[in-house]
């Protein structure tokens, strides 16, 4: 089971009403924090009806302060959450104290502690690991990715298609607290029990999209005609100028054309002669080189052409002007 596994199932535990008495999370990722923290004061207030809610840092905390907010209870006090950031922090007599109370907790309170990352040489940190229930709070690698999303929907019944997962990173990012914004506007305009598809995912969360311009180059690059056109269309409707897209085109495209000449291609300045001075761009194009014959790249940069001389010549709106050069790149496929 991975680590995201074991945050949400504390998770589902603790929507339940099954709380512990001391949790440790570790790690720096703003979102997972948080939401843990949301989660968990909701739940608690349901069960209790009202809390008294402590956040506090160690650096701010002298021993005599952590006993008081660690013990003080009164006949009327409501149950407590603490929570107790950067725990490392801690000068040695307040890690004893901590230490101390974690042999028996108060029962009718909660108490978090924090660190922004686990040492495993450091003896405190592994005292407190062993007499807590410990979650990881850490930025999932890009490739984990896919497994968090599917862990965040499968705890309200919800499927997604792989490439869907795929489509949603591509517009988002791997920001957890953006991509959770996204899936829950997923949840509530799809019906319950509906598998979240790539067109759900290009039309709720695409919508709301800035693209850039190099984004459109990488889907035609990719030859993904549909994607291409989505893009175009977000460009178009946040005001991006078809005279500079069309520009834009007109040199990815010379670009690419001047890379199937195998003696271009392997030149050493080659990125000099299509002005492009980024190394990975430059090497993305020459994989794009492979999407195309000579003979359609030059089919393309014509099409760009005719499009400049539409709009001096003719009513055509910005949209189907390049929705038609787009054609002619892309061609069928």
């Amino acid at each position: 089971m991975s680590w995201f596994s074991d945050y949400f199932e504390e998770l589902q535990k603790i929507k339940a009403g099954q709380f512990m008495s001391v949790y440790f999370l570790f790690g720096d990722d703003f979102y997972l924090k948080e939401n843990f923290i949301e989660i968990l004061t909701n739940s608690f207030k349901n069960k209790d009806g009202g809390i008294d809610k402590e956040i506090k840092y160690a650096n701010e905390l002298d021993t005599p302060n952590l006993q008081n907010i660690l013990y003080s209870i009164s006949m009327f006090q409501k149950p407590q959450l603490i929570i107790l950031n950067d725990i490392k922090k801690f000068k040695n007599p307040s890690k004893e104290l901590l230490k101390k109370y974690l042999e028996k907790p108060i029962k009718e309170n909660i108490l978090v502690l924090i660190a922004s990352e686990i040492d495993y040489r450091n003896k405190f940190l592994k005292d407190i690991k062993a007499k807590s229930t410990t979650l990881m709070i850490t930025s999932p690698f890009e490739n984990e990715i896919p497994t968090w999303i599917k862990n965040y929907l499968n705890n309200d019944d919800r499927k997604i298609t792989n490439s869907a997962i795929d489509q949603l990173i591509k517009i988002v990012g791997t920001n957890l607290s953006n991509l959770s914004n996204e899936l829950d506007k997923l949840k509530i305009y799809l019906k319950h029990g509906t598998t979240i598809t790539d067109d759900d995912v290009r039309f709720i969360a695409g919508y709301s999209k800035t693209n850039k311009i190099n984004d459109l180059l990488e889907a035609i690059g990719k030859r993904n005609k549909s994607e291409a056109i989505i893009i175009l269309e977000n460009l178009i409707s946040k005001g991006f100028n078809d005279v500079y897209m069309l520009i834009t085109l007109y040199n990815f495209i010379w670009g690419l054309s001047v890379l199937k000449d195998p003696r271009i291609n392997a030149d050493i300045y080659t990125g000099r002669m299509i002005h492009v001075y980024n190394t990975r761009q430059l090497n993305q194009m020459k994989i794009y080189t492979q999407n195309y014959s000579k003979a359609q790249l030059l089919n393309g940069i014509n099409s760009i052409v005719e499009a400049d001389k539409r709009i001096k010549t003719s009513q055509i709106d910005s949209l189907n002007n390049i929705i038609l050069v787009i054609d002619n790149i892309i061609g069928k496929n």
